[in-house]
């Protein structure tokens, strides 16, 4: 048998309602019996039950995570943000990695209920049918989407603009003498970020009077190898009219655009300027290094945290959208031309 408040008491001497009212601090107690109940608590090596004392409050502490895919270097730093907020806020993260499986997003959702987690941070979109109506059927939960987008449900919001962000990543390539502009995102459908940045490149394109060829757009996913397939299709497909820049949906897509170039014998930022987008540490460490649209991912992660925590400890709920600024960050990938 594990050591309970009753055996804390008999120890300090204080009656069971004292030594919950100290542990838990609430109500009024006495320094000196503080002091003894401490005391005694440090002697018999007593460890507080966060369950019994879960159910007794009717809250847990603990924040569900749901993340696309951990392998990215985007959400590989904006969880380190989350889990450092959480940690500061005295609340725990359970984390759930659904490598873009429906299924197990579904499950993973079930089994927040059944936890009572307090709250729940969704970093990918939802648009599956039956997955916004679990959602839906959760009310008494506070939600946020974090960096990303969702209609359908009442949760809060913290994003950039992504419309904008690739809008002026096209005008910085512009700027630097570039017509011949590729990009290289994430696909189209159910994807609401991946749909504002293709039509942020399509319009910024459009109004400089370079309508966007489609050989020079490819769209798959955001990790390195998808970066590098997409590049050597476009390099065996358009071998006698290629792009002088590339814009690419992800720093990670921009790592295997580079490998790529690389093996083929082509030149970064000689032959081909690449632009890349999130600002995370690959992109800095790479030679040469990456120029990329910054989105403050640190930031969104604890502005998330912060915005649930609120939501969960206020009674009443206002659900707000919260647009946070990007910027470019000039490095060595991308080069003046004279076109």
């Amino acid at each position: 048998m594990g050591i309970g408040i009753k055996e804390v008491a008999k120890e300090a001497g204080v009656s069971i309602a004292t030594v919950s009212r100290a542990l838990n601090n609430e109500g009024y107690v006495s320094e000196t019996a503080y002091k003894k109940v401490v005391e005694a608590a440090k002697r018999l090596n007593y460890e507080p039950n966060y369950l019994a004392q879960s159910l007794l409050k009717q809250k847990t502490n603990i924040i569900g995570v749901v993340v696309s895919d951990i392998g990215t270097s985007f959400f590989s730093k904006i969880l380190k943000s989350i889990e450092n907020c959480a940690f500061e806020k005295d609340y725990s993260i359970m984390i759930c990695n659904i490598e873009e499986d429906l299924e197990k997003e579904k499950k993973y959702l079930s089994v927040f209920k059944r936890m009572c987690v307090d709250g729940i941070i969704l970093t990918n979109e939802q648009t599956d049918e039956e997955l916004l109506g679990q959602l839906a059927a959760m009310p008494e939960i506070p939600m946020i989407a974090c960096s990303c987008h969702i209609d359908g449900i009442s949760c809060a919001s913290v994003n950039i603009d992504d419309y904008k962000a690739a809008y002026d990543a096209i005008s910085y390539l512009y700027r630097l003498g570039h017509r011949k502009i590729a990009y290289f995102g994430a696909g189209l459908q159910d994807f609401t970020v991946g749909r504002q940045r293709y039509e942020g490149v399509r319009d910024s394109l459009a109004d400089k009077g370079c309508p966007m060829k489609e050989q020079y757009v490819r769209l798959s996913g955001l990790k390195i190898e998808h970066g590098y397939k997409m590049m050597k299709n476009m390099i065996n497909s358009c071998k006698d009219d290629l792009p002088t820049a590339i814009f690419a949906g992800s720093d990670d897509v921009a790592v295997g655009i580079m490998n790529c170039a690389f093996d083929f014998g082509y030149r970064v930022p000689e032959d081909f300027s690449i632009l890349g987008f999130d600002n995370s540490e690959i992109s800095a460490s790479m030679r040469p290094a990456i120029s990329t649209v910054h989105q403050p991912i640190e930031e969104i992660g604890y502005v998330s945290v912060n915005t649930l925590i609120d939501l969960i400890e206020k009674e009443e709920r206002q659900y707000s959208s919260l647009v946070l600024p990007h910027k470019i960050v000039e490095r060595d990938s991308c080069i003046k031309i004279f076109p």
